[in-house]
């Protein structure tokens, strides 16, 4: 049985077929006006179906198309779609153009003071202040620009007030009413008449948030002329990290001392200011928010966890392990019973600008996730092993119609869209013929010879200041691609000296041994275990050292040897000519 179309042509072959069928269209012909109205007819029937189909594909979870489709069907799963998120870092700030004097007042700098470069704007995260003796401040900022939204209560119950601004900062935000500042709850039925609470509701299409109030009896309602005032931020997500210092160089809100008198103020970022997130893909809904329901706003599973703290704001990387795991890790059948692994719970977190936690932020998670998982699970948090990627790209142009500083460019765009943290996970690695065939794929390159390089530091220990002994992550390792360094602690990375390279056992060939005696120092390549000690007797211990070791695979295949570890994209040098 053939299968009934409804595009134009088909439908409309039916219609005639049917009229020609019939007495009555022997007194009609089928052109002119006739024929006019029939096509009209036809295609909006054709429109009506592909409509039809449209709304059937969006309301088919595995096949919608758009978020807003699946934005309003998560809300029975629980979930809360996180808004952008604003990169952060930190900003020198001076009223000296050179950094170097004092002011002899203090200056009080408020939440949501501006800043800027680039055309991206980064605020103040909150009130800072200058000391009169300073000759600088060290403020934490958020990507984004300050906005203010006020308006008058009408009194009603349940009282909301809908924010036009697609770009609103997930974390970012206060509201006042009266002047007096109110809390966000996540849900206002949870409340007591007199909290001055409001809840923030993202709406379904993104376009906006809507803040919704209280009725006095589930949170205190508005009184009517209440002077509401909401300020946030409206961010540029991930396009506002930045990665280079020196980008933010304008200060865009007037400065004031503690006695009123107008101050000039100069500002500098020394440092990467990152973190910035867009809303999740349409993927990632696809995926998180069945889940979110599945967890059931508990932690009984790892991923559970998993699950619950991808919805914290404050971490950009989760990954979460138990004995099961442990158990498959270790080739043993994962239900084997290993006394010290029971409950125990691993977490390797990153926090929103992809650092190891502190002790505040891990204390924050164990808070938040303390009412939801068993008492019986004992939390270890791991410390993450970010592994630096060097690229080493050498590639023939095509012609001389590509200009070589831009396929170049091209080649390094590439390289850190693909594998900077922000886009690596925990438990991916890198395969040669991926990143091969990235490379191949940037216009304008015919061919290349490309290798990944890593590299491990480990500084002086006190207790024996001749000796390094650590562990390189990746492994076998390749002893033509491997060679060590040595620097003093708190000098600049172009003070690295060569001190030694690596024969095919691993030991270290001293690069000069009138100057460093390393004589059984060795790496093993197959487990990466490192042991370097310097024999000589003029070797000054009374400085602290860093010793660097930059190595090469025996396969450009990169694999992770541990759950904890996660590959992040370092540095690249790219040299590319014509043939």
């Amino acid at each position: 049985m053939s299968t009934i179309q409804f595009d134009f042509d088909s439908i409309k072959q039916r219609i005639l077929t049917n009229l020609s069928s019939k007495s009555e269209w022997a007194n009609f012909a089928n052109y002119g006006v006739t024929d006019c109205l029939i096509d009209g007819i036809v295609q909006e029937m054709a429109y009506q179906m592909q409509y039809n189909e449209y709304l059937t594909y969006e309301n088919w979870w595995t096949k919608a198309r758009n978020k807003s489709s699946l934005l309003v069907q998560s809300a029975v799963h629980g979930y809360v779609v996180p808004r952008k998120q604003g990169a952060i870092g930190n900003l020198i700030v001076s009223t000296d153009e050179n950094f170097e004097n004092s002011y002899g007042t203090d200056i009080i700098i408020p939440k949501y003071f501006q800043f800027s470069g680039n055309d991206i704007f980064f605020v103040s995260d909150k009130a800072y202040n200058f000391s009169a003796s300073e000759n600088y401040v060290k403020i934490g900022c958020k990507q984004g620009e300050a906005k203010s939204v006020k308006f008058l209560a009408m009194g009603n119950l349940y009282e909301e007030k809908f924010i036009e601004d697609a770009d609103v900062d997930n974390s970012m935000y206060d509201l006042y009413v009266n002047g007096i500042a109110w809390e966000r709850v996540d849900s206002l039925f949870e409340c007591e008449p007199t909290d001055k609470v409001y809840e923030l509701v993202t709406k379904s299409d993104l376009s906006g948030v809507t803040i919704k109030f209280g009725n006095n009896i589930y949170g205190q309602k508005l009184m009517i002329n209440d002077v509401v005032e909401f300020k946030y931020i409206a961010t540029k997500g991930a396009d506002g990290n930045i990665y280079s210092s020196g980008i933010i160089t304008n200060v865009e809100t007037q400065a004031f001392d503690i006695n009123g008198k107008p101050v000039k103020l100069y500002v500098k970022n020394e440092s990467s200011l990152i973190g910035g997130k867009d809303y999740p893909t349409i993927d990632e809904i696809r995926q998180l928010s069945p889940r979110v329901y599945q967890a059931g706003n508990r932690a009984s599973s790892t991923e559970d966890y998993e699950t619950l703290i991808k919805q914290f704001a404050y971490i950009s990387k989760v990954n979460v392990w138990g004995a099961y795991e442990i158990n498959k890790d270790n080739g043993y059948d994962p239900w084997t019973f290993i006394p010290s692994s029971e409950n125990v719970v691993h977490l390797a977190l990153l926090d929103s600008i992809y650092n190891n936690l502190t002790d505040d932020e891990k204390n924050q998670v164990i808070e938040d996730i303390h009412s939801k998982n068993d008492p019986t699970d004992i939390v270890q948090f791991e410390t993450v092993e970010k592994i630096p990627l060097i690229f080493d790209v050498n590639a023939v142009v095509l012609n001389s119609s590509y200009v070589l500083s831009q396929v170049r460019s091209d080649i390094e765009t590439t390289l850190v869209d693909n594998y900077s943290i922000e886009n690596m996970n925990f438990n991916e690695n890198i395969y040669e013929s991926d990143f091969i065939r990235l490379i191949d794929e940037v216009n304008g390159v015919d061919h290349h010879t490309s290798y990944i390089y890593s590299e491990k530091t480990c500084e002086t220990n006190p207790n024996a200041p001749k000796i390094f002994q650590f562990n390189i992550p990746l492994y076998p390792i390749s002893n033509t691609k491997t060679a060590c360094y040595i620097k003093e602690k708190g000098e600049d990375d172009d003070t690295y000296q060569l001190f030694a390279t690596v024969d095919s056992n691993g030991y270290l060939i001293s690069a000069n041994t009138d100057v460093w005696d390393i004589s059984g120092s060795i790496i093993y390549l197959s487990t990466g275990n490192v042991s370097i000690k310097f024999n000589n007797a003029d070797f000054d211990t009374t400085k602290e050292y860093v010793v660097k070791v930059r190595y090469g695979l025996t396969t450009n295949n990169i694999i992770l040897k541990t759950r904890k570890d996660i590959l992040m994209y370092k540095e690249s040098t790219i040299k590319v000519s014509y043939e």
